[in-house]
């Protein structure tokens, strides 16, 4: 299930959800969408999650183009891709 997201930094690479621990389904390594934000929809990877003053805190690799805090994100396993979203492969050899 996607849950909101209500903090957004841009600088420490982080989405932030109040009030619930979801570290459980953030962890190092997954996938994670964002879908329905100004500016950040898209697929990131996530670095790390912790869970700090009531708030799971996720890390990801990839910059974070907008400060606005809105939309949602759901963890690898739980998004279905629609016709808008846009997926980037990177295969190596």
């Amino acid at each position: 299930t996607p849950i909101a997201i209500n903090a957004v930094s841009t600088g420490s690479k982080t989405f932030t959800h109040n009030g619930s621990d979801d570290r459980s389904d953030f962890v190092a390594g997954k996938l994670i969408n964002v879908a329905g934000s100004t500016g950040n929809d898209g697929i990131y990877t996530i670095a790390s999650s912790a869970f700090t003053g009531g708030n799971t805190v996720i890390t990801v690799t990839q910059a974070i183009p907008n400060a606005t805090a809105d939309g949602t994100m759901a963890a690898d396993d739980e998004w279905t891709a629609t016709n808008d979203d846009q997926v980037d492969w990177t295969i190596g050899c």
